[in-house]
Parts: structure tokens; C-alpha cells; sequence
């Protein structure tokens, strides 16, 4: 490393017998009860306390080298690196290591730990009423939720300051805190996080009756945090938008589904015969077919311009307007701005500014007021449908024939639209999830 860059070596550095503090603080309480009313009514509810490491990369990255960590990329294509010397320009500035010949680096991207990181917890409760409507038919409508407290996520420390105004000047590295011929990134994982979930659900079940059975499930929900996992999925930002203001996080979770529907339902068919051909070959028949519709889910978007030092651009400002269109289409799924076909209408990229009688972007300087994960993805619906034949060969023997469709109707399911702030495509969809899938198999049974 370069001259630079503070090391602590030597007799006098003390470390603590532990990199990471006990929690002493895990207490997990649980509580259950149950009352019946009647003899066809059961009411239920419950509270508990659960905790939980999201993943254990925090721990296993202490027993990384902390000193940094540093790439050299190139095209298979078109080599840009010169792998006899990768990092030979990877220094920035004046960079010296005294009395060493190999490469000199600074503007480390390093790992950080907090030493006084805490256990993840969810509070969970729920409340539900169970009824018995016939002698093979129960309802149940409940409430559930929980609440997240000291969720981890991935941020920065060292990261760039936003600029002062639009006239500021200042470089990326001299917005650093500690340095960007120093250090860069500094990356930790803490207990910064929170989220909630409200969900309302009704279920229907239907035990085997006359040939048929069945359970279907509605639920309305609502999902909030400031960080959906430590490793997100593609959709959400993987580092906050700024490192300095985590609440400006908090929006929907990636993982929201605001309603959703599914149902499983099996029935055999009342085909009965008394010829023993034809009741081999057209009797014991049973259908099926599994159910499943549901709003979309959130991802984000609203990015403007090149991305910034945390991955990606500023978030642009709300217009007023809604970016759902009444009537949706793949065409133009979001609302696109009518002035000139382009990006769209809901986000402005350009908030203007006076200083000193000069008109600036005021976006080129702070984030937007977009929230994250503003989007909503297209729903899903889906039906995926099975025929079974059972023929009974001996007692012990039996062989069944299967036919299964996934996406029996061939429904499109829709992939995300285009989000480019200054595209032409704006809103629109290109492609859809799978599409109608058969197979036809023979299953022996011993």
C-alpha cells in the first residue's frame, strides 16, 4: 500500500479478546392462545420474538484481509488490462510505497465490521377466527404482521458528500470524508435497518367430498422496510443512494405483493363401469389445476443521468403526475412524457435553480425525491393443469399415467418495462415470462 495510507503494526496495537461484542440482549418471548366460543368457531392468536443472522458473510469478512480489495477487469473481446503489470494504475496521485518495487495502490475500497453489531429481530403476532361451515368445509379470515428491528444492510462509509450547489466543483475523492487518495469505498454491513408487514388473509379449505377437494387463499398485504437483504435482487440498489441519509431508503420492500390469490383444487372424475375394459381405460380419472394471480412488485427506478459513486444515478424529482396509466398496455405501461415521446412524464431529471442570476439542475447536486422502489412490475396470472390415470395392475403394483401443462392457457405474463429516463422506449415491454410448457409422463408404483 501507499505511503499514504495509516497502518497500525507493532507490540503497542490492542486488540479486544472478541472482533465482535456479545449480545446479551436475545430474549425471545413466545405466547399462544386459543379460544373456542363454540363447537364450529376457533378463535387464535400469538406473539413471538425471533431473531436471526441475515447471512454470515459480515462474520466470515473479518477473516478477510482488510487492507482492501482491488480488481482488474477487461474484455474477452477487446483486452484493456495488461495482465504483466494489472495494477499499475491503480494508484491515484503522488503514489510512493517506500522501499517496495511492486505495485503501489491507494483509494482502497476496504471492509469494514462494526464491533457492536446486534442480532437481527422480527416481532411476529397474528389473530385469526376459524369456522366450520359444513362438515367437510372450514373458513378462516386472520390478521398477521411483524416488525423488523435492527435489520442489516450494506452501506458505505467514506463515500462521497453530495455537493454543496450546482456550482460546486469539488472532485468525487475531495467529497470523501477520509480522503479518496486514501481511502475509497469503505464497505460495512450494520444494523441500520427496519421494516413492517400488514397482511389480511382469507382461506377456504374443502376436505375430499364427493370426488372433490380444494384450498383457496386471498391475501391484501402491505410490506415496508429501508432494505429488502444485505444481497439484493435485481430491482433494488445494493448501496443506499446515499450512505448519509438511510430513512430516504424507506419504501416498499422488493419482495411486496400487494394481493394475491392462489388455489389448488383436485377432483376425480364420477366415471364408473361395469366392463371391466372400459373402466380400465376411461374410469379412476382425476383433474387438477393450481391457481396462482397476484399484483406486481416493486422495483426501482427514476434513475437520472450517469451513476454516481454509489452505482447509480440521482434520483429525479416527482412531477405530480402518476406514473400508472389507467389502462395499461405494453405499449406504454407507465405514463411516458407527451412533450416529446420520451422518458417519463411522472419523473423530472431537470429541476432548475437561480444562484447568482445563472439558472442550474439543482438534480446535478442532491438526490431527488423519488422514492425507492417506486415502480410497480406487471401482475402474474397463471393456471398450470394435470390429468392423472390410475391403473391398478396387483395389489402391490400400479401404474399411473400423468399430463401436466404449466401456463395452461398460455397467458403472457410480462417482463419490466423499459425505465430509461431518456429513452423512446420508455414504458414499454419487449418480452414476456414462459410460455406454455407440456409433459406427458409414466410413474410404476411398488
Amino acid at each position: 500500500m501507499a505511503d499514504n495510507v495509516p497502518t497500525a503494526t507493532g507490540d503497542d496495537v490492542l486488540f479486544n479478546h472478541a472482533t465482535v461484542k456479545k449480545d446479551t440482549n436475545d430474549f425471545g418471548p413466545r405466547i399462544g392462545l386459543s379460544y373456542q366460543p363454540d363447537s364450529k368457531t376457533t378463535i387464535r392468536t400469538g406473539f413471538g420474538v425471533y431473531y436471526s443472522q441475515d447471512t454470515g458473510n459480515p462474520v466470515f469478512d473479518m477473516g478477510r484481509n482488510f487492507g482492501f480489495r482491488q480488481s482488474a477487469r477487461g474484455l474477452e473481446t477487446r483486452p484493456t488490462v495488461n495482465l504483466d503489470a494489472p495494477w499499475a494504475t491503480a494508484g491515484s496521485g503522488n503514489t510512493q510505497c517506500s522501499n517496495w518495487d511492486g505495485p503501489c495502490v491507494n483509494g482502497l475500497y476496504t471492509f469494514g465490521n462494526d464491533a457492536r453489531r446486534r442480532t437481527p429481530y422480527i416481532m411476529q403476532y397474528l389473530l385469526n377466527v376459524q369456522r366450520q361451515v359444513t362438515d367437510t368445509m372450514m373458513v378462516e379470515v386472520g390478521y398477521s404482521g411483524n416488525q423488523g428491528r435492527k435489520l442489516q444492510r450494506m452501506y458505505g462509509f467514506n463515500t462521497p458528500t453530495e455537493r454543496a450547489d450546482p456550482t460546486d466543483q469539488s472532485s468525487v475523492n475531495d467529497r470523501r470524508p477520509w480522503g479518496g487518495d486514501i481511502y475509497g469505498r469503505i464497505q460495512t454491513i450494520a444494523n441500520v435497518s427496519q421494516s413492517s408487514y400488514n397482511a389480511l388473509a382469507v382461506k377456504l379449505r374443502q376436505r375430499h367430498s364427493n370426488g372433490l377437494t380444494y384450498l383457496l387463499g386471498y391475501t391484501w398485504s402491505r410490506a415496508i422496510d429501508q432494505g429488502s437483504g444485505i444481497r439484493t435482487n435485481g430491482g433494488d440498489n445494493l448501496f443506499p443512494a446515499s450512505s448519509y441519509n438511510l430513512h430516504a431508503e424507506r419504501g416498499l420492500s422488493q419482495f411486496h405483493t400487494g394481493q394475491r390469490f392462489t388455489g389448488s383444487i383436485l377432483y376425480d372424475l364420477p366415471l364408473k363401469f361395469e366392463n371391466r375394459v372400459a373402466e380400465a381405460l376411461a374410469g379412476g380419472w382425476q383433474l387438477g389445476t393450481i391457481l396462482t394471480f397476484s399484483t406486481g412488485t416493486p422495483f426501482n427506478g427514476g434513475n437520472c443521468g450517469q451513476p454516481n459513486s454509489n452505482g447509480q444515478g440521482n434520483r429525479g424529482d416527482a412531477t405530480g403526475i402518476s406514473p400508472f396509466p389507467d389502462n395499461p398496455t405494453a405499449n406504454e405501461f407507465f405514463v411516458r412524457d407527451k412533450t416529446d415521446g420520451r422518458g417519463p412524464a411522472a419523473i423530472s431529471c431537470y429541476v432548475p435553480v437561480t444562484i447568482n442570476g445563472a439558472e442550474y439542475n439543482a438534480l446535478s447536486a442532491r438526490q431527488g425525491n423519488i422514492a425507492r422502489n417506486m415502480y410497480i412490475s406487471p401482475g402474474y396470472a397463471n393456471m398450470d393443469f394435470s390429468m392423472m390415470k390410475n391403473f391398478r395392475m396387483t395389489e402391490r403394483f400400479n401404474l399411473q399415467f400423468r399430463f401436466e401443462s404449466f401456463n395452461f392457457t398460455n397467458h403472457p405474463n410480462w417482463n419490466n418495462p423499459n425505465t430509461g429516463t431518456t429513452s423512446l422506449n420508455y414504458g414499454v415491454i419487449t418480452s414476456a415470462r414462459s410460455m406454455r410448457t407440456n409433459q406427458f409422463a409414466l410413474k410404476f408404483m411398488f
